[in-house]
């Protein structure tokens, strides 16, 4: 890319076209860039035509030439957009994802027993499994308790 300064040096504005660079047909490219940028004798003369209209268009990751569009380089940047088999469970058409239980739980933000005891904390805790109700029990011995209700 050339820098803002360069472009100025070479009496060309920001608004300058394709056009304000040929001369006959030909490249007429600032001297000083071709030794500094070697690359630009390789782009390809345009083809200019008063009777046709300009159209942008760009080369994606494939080598299909399409049409410029933002959402078409989304896609070819963001690669392959494989679907994964939980998709629906996590997103569906009216939940948001705060509202998801899976994202409440990888936040970390389930109204669980032990969130429940530090807004209430007369409440008594109660494992839903196997409905002892002891607090250290279902606090303090977590791996225990699984293996417990697991019986």
């Amino acid at each position: 890319m050339i820098p803002n300064d360069e472009i100025l040096q070479a009496n060309l504005n920001f608004d300058a076209k394709i056009i304000d660079l040929i001369d006959n047909g030909e490249w007429n490219w600032p001297a000083n860039w071709v030794q500094k940028y070697p690359f630009i004798q390789t782009i390809p003369k345009p083809n200019i035509s008063d009777d046709c209209v300009d159209r942008a268009f760009r080369i994606t990751n494939s080598g299909e030439k399409v049409n410029l569009s933002i959402s078409k380089v989304w896609n070819d940047w963001n690669g392959s957009n494989v679907t994964v088999p939980w998709l629906k469970v996590i997103w569906f058409s009216h939940g948001t994802p705060k509202h998801s239980i899976l994202w409440l739980a990888v936040l970390g933000r389930l109204t669980t027993q032990d969130r429940l005891l530090k807004w209430y904390p007369g409440k008594p805790v109660i494992c839903p499994l196997c409905e002892i109700k002891d607090s250290d029990y279902i606090l303090d011995k977590w791996n225990d308790t699984i293996e417990d209700c697991g019986q």
